[in-house]
């Protein structure tokens, strides 16, 4: 993944405006390294630690 951190806060800033709660916000949030488990749903505005993303872990059919 270190290839990919450069890229984390384009990703991350991407993940918290664009629409795609089900597909894309989750998909930005786990190539900055996020776990997140099948069945998430992340809302629009939500912020997940841009520091150490890879501490994070969400857990299966979760909603944030």
């Amino acid at each position: 993944m270190s290839l990919l951190k450069p890229f984390q806060r384009i990703f991350r800033r991407l993940a918290y405006f664009i629409p795609g709660g089900f597909r894309l916000r989750p998909l930005l949030h786990r190539l900055r390294g996020v776990k997140i488990g099948k069945n998430v749903w992340i809302s629009q505005y939500v912020y997940i630690d841009e520091l150490h993303p890879e501490a994070i872990e969400i857990g299966d059919n979760v909603t944030i």
